[in-house]
């Protein structure tokens, strides 16, 4: 019996980012494809269609995608086209997640997205006042209506996370807008850093130094403590640059899925390993997601990783930062990430042994498959999922074994000692731990 992390070969993305539309009512300084809006290059970045939009749900579902995050552009000014695919996947058991600025949302979105089961909407402050919000958004009054879209959100029930982008521009005003977030009844703040868009030739003033970079970490970590809100961070950093990882060991769980267990369909069909990248490998309207995904191989066998992070001791859990900010910032895929800070390395290994892994809890007397797990099939066992969370990696032993567990039946340990193989008790306190099975 095996279950293991995500670091597997897979037939199919688990996850997919869909681009509604291309158009926003913003226009971000930080954003990678605000410029799409004014693009001179003849490219169709138009919004999908309905007809559009079933043949890229036909695929996801015929691939058993785990879970969908519809994104744009702002998706809710193509909302016909929107609502018809959580529609499609509701239906299918897809779970969905959107990224909105909610400018366009209306009270009646937000409870039919309480209808259509939306695990959680993102979206955006950049500050905690219409004047600094606004002013990066170039937009007037963008600060008004997206708070005004979090309030019918959450009036309606629905999860909702409030990401700031973190850059020059905002940086001093980190605590302040975290607060003003906790006041509108949020549970959830992350931020992030600014990272250089594909058709950005000089983002200097932008971009957060390393010195900045760890300040905000420090910022964040201490203002989840105080102010009692659950803190995160929405991008893979490396983990030399975070440094002292034992400390803020809740930012350091997000090693980059590009290509390796994600990608992104533009409103064209084209398909990205990550929606910040600004290169294709295919089209999902003239062929078929596994041929696309084939392509993408160079994402998961480590060809695109940087030579100095090749042999880091803690590269499984790093990832090596992200691959999109080493070309902005020097000049190819293969280049580090600007934060990778060699001369942290030893350091932040050895705060990264003292982590306490998480005790395995003991399996209860009696337990049941828990309803909302689901996997697919792959070549070494199966993925499994419970609602929107990748759980863990089966091999084909454990899939036999899970596969014969049926929905509101109760079992205990001695229903299995003639069916398998090896340390079972420890095997199942696994599956109980990732949720898998419920007492």
């Amino acid at each position: 019996m095996e279950v293991s992390g995500m670091y597997k070969t897979i037939s199919a993305p688990l996850v997919v980012q869909v681009e509604i539309s291309a158009q926003c009512t913003n226009q971000c300084m930080h954003c990678y494809n605000f410029w799409r809006q004014n693009d001179k290059t003849g490219n169709n970045f138009s919004d999908l269609s309905i007809e559009k939009i079933d043949r890229i749900m036909d695929q996801l579902t015929y691939y058993r995608i785990f879970h969908i995050v519809f994104t744009g552009g702002e998706p809710f000014l193509n909302k016909r086209v929107l609502f018809r695919a959580l529609e499609e996947a509701q239906f299918t058991g897809i779970t969905t997640g959107i990224n909105s600025n909610l400018i366009p949302i209306t009270n009646e979105d937000a409870k039919r997205l309480k209808q259509l089961e939306v695990t959680n909407v993102l979206t955006s402050l950049m500050g905690p006042t219409s004047e600094i919000h606004d002013e990066l958004a170039q937009h007037r009054g963008a600060f008004r209506k997206t708070v005004r879209g979090i309030r019918f959100l959450q009036e309606a029930g629905v999860s909702t996370t409030v990401n700031m982008v973190l850059s020059q521009k905002n940086k001093q005003f980190l605590k302040e807008t975290a607060l003003f977030v906790k006041s509108l009844g949020v549970k959830h703040f992350s931020s992030t850093r600014a990272g250089c868009p594909g058709n950005c030739g000089d983002f200097s003033e932008m971009s957060l130094d390393i010195q900045d970079f760890r300040d905000y970490l420090a910022e964040l970590h201490t203002i989840g403590e105080q102010a009692q809100i659950s803190v995160g961070v929405l991008e893979s950093y490396p983990l030399c640059a975070i440094k002292e990882v034992k400390r803020y060991k809740s930012f350091i769980g997000r090693r980059c899925s590009a290509g390796v267990t994600t990608f992104t369909v533009a409103t064209d069909g084209k398909i990205r390993p990550c929606s910040h990248l600004d290169v294709s490998y295919g089209n999902i309207f003239s062929e078929n997601i596994d041929s696309i995904w084939s392509r993408m191989k160079e994402w998961r066998d480590g060809s695109l990783l940087p030579f100095k992070c090749r042999s880091c001791k803690i590269l499984a859990w790093c990832g090596g930062g992200c691959r999109m900010e080493a070309k902005m910032r020097n000049g190819s895929f293969t280049t580090i990430d600007p934060y990778v800070m060699p001369q942290d390395l030893e350091y932040t290994v050895s705060e990264f042994s003292k982590i306490n892994r998480k005790t395995l809890l003991p399996l209860p007397p009696i337990f049941r498959l828990n309803p909302m797990a689901k996997w697919r099939l792959e070549e070494f066992g199966a993925v499994v999922f419970v609602g929107q969370r990748f759980r863990c990696y089966l091999n084909v032993a454990a899939v036999e074994l899970l596969q014969n567990l049926r929905l509101n039946q109760i079992y205990q340990i001695n229903d299995f000692n003639d069916k398998v193989n090896g340390d079972l008790e420890g095997f199942l306190r696994r599956l109980y731990n990732y949720q898998i099975i419920l007492k």
